[in-house]
């Protein structure tokens, strides 16, 4: 009789190579190839991102708004 088939079980003792993988949006074409998709993460349903950059967006926005509203206090205040 002879083995028809060999399943090893258990770890390898070598180290693989770390793989250097690309992006996906370097390899991501949508209908033709050159045509890349701005905001993949939207298409992969990845919503996070983009509620990271609107809470950046908004975070800057306030940030000028308070400003503004510390500047026009401090010339009532300079008025007085």
């Amino acid at each position: 009789m002879r083995p028809q088939a060999i399943i090893t079980l258990g770890y390898s003792d070598d180290v693989p190579e770390e793989r250097s993988l690309l992006p996906i949006e370097n390899i991501t074409f949508f209908n033709r190839y050159g045509m890349k998709i701005e905001k993949l993460h939207i298409v992969l349903r990845d919503y996070s991102v983009e509620w990271e950059r609107q809470g950046n967006m908004l975070k800057s926005k306030l940030k000028k708004a308070s400003n503004k509203i510390k500047e026009g206090i401090n010339k009532i205040i300079k008025k007085k």
